[in-house]
């Protein structure tokens, strides 16, 4: 996988924000910041179910497994904001279903979040799936569910994620959190399995009243006037990681 970063002057860069002759997007997805919803992440629009349910959720690097709270919230969910849409009810979307006990997605979601438990529910076939966030100050839990997912204005794709019944989420009130680590139930796993994206550029937004975005598209290399870096999966952890050469300070 490629990340090519872009300056927002630089020539290969368009007036939308787009490198117009390296990547070809397939869809772009708008970042949003509100820290009156979460003052550390950044935030994306995703659209869940059929019909389709709007959930502003968290964008997060050092996680796998995406998650939404739903409904009936037993027993318990946090204070959802007004902005980040309604909880999502998987009883009211016609393409609903559970992951199942014996299912391969429930074995790999064992594995990248290291469950120490049998995580089924055997009386109705349902995988479970906890998360406990570091220093244990937040936490979700509940099925591994599959569902329809809309992302930008034409991507509709199966997507497998945690339809939180219990969680604990401190003071932050965004719907849920995508995972965007390496493992193949990451949010960027998923989708590249099913649009045959190469590669992602981003723009995070440089304040609450400016929008950035996300581009998943083809990347046709490096250019004359473009470098990239590569990316690689971390040993220790379910997430990318830069090689670093070298630091310089002061000049």
């Amino acid at each position: 996988m490629k990340f090519p970063v872009f300056h927002r002057n630089h020539p290969c860069v368009g007036s939308k924000g787009t490198p117009d002759d390296q990547m070809k997007a397939d869809t772009s997805i708008d970042l949003i910041e509100d820290t009156n919803i979460n003052k550390f992440l950044f935030l994306m629009p995703i659209n869940i179910g059929t019909p389709p349910v709007m959930n502003l959720v968290g964008i997060d690097t050092g996680s796998t497994l995406s998650w939404v709270q739903c409904r009936p919230c037993e027993p318990h969910c946090h204070k959802q904001a007004a902005k980040a849409g309604q909880i999502f009810d998987p009883s009211r979307s016609t393409t609903f279903r559970r992951a199942g006990c014996n299912s391969r997605e429930c074995f790999v979601v064992k594995d990248a979040l290291k469950l120490e438990f049998a995580n089924c529910m055997e009386k109705v076939n349902t995988c479970l799936y906890s998360m406990i966030y570091e220093g244990g100050w937040a936490y979700t839990a509940s099925k591994v569910v599959w569902d329809n997912l809309i992302i930008g204005t034409n991507i509709s794709l199966s997507f497998m994620f945690g339809c939180s019944l219990d969680v604990e989420y401190g003071n932050y009130k965004e719907a849920g959190t995508v995972g965007f680590g390496t493992t193949s139930i990451s949010f960027f796993e998923q989708v590249s399995s099913q649009i045959n994206y190469k590669a992602f550029s981003y723009c995070l937004p440089s304040n609450e009243t400016t929008t950035g975005y996300m581009n998943l598209g083809d990347y046709s290399g490096q250019g004359a006037h473009v470098l990239y870096t590569p990316l690689f999966q971390s040993t220790f952890t379910k997430t990318y990681s830069l090689t670093v050469e070298g630091i310089v300070a002061n000049g």
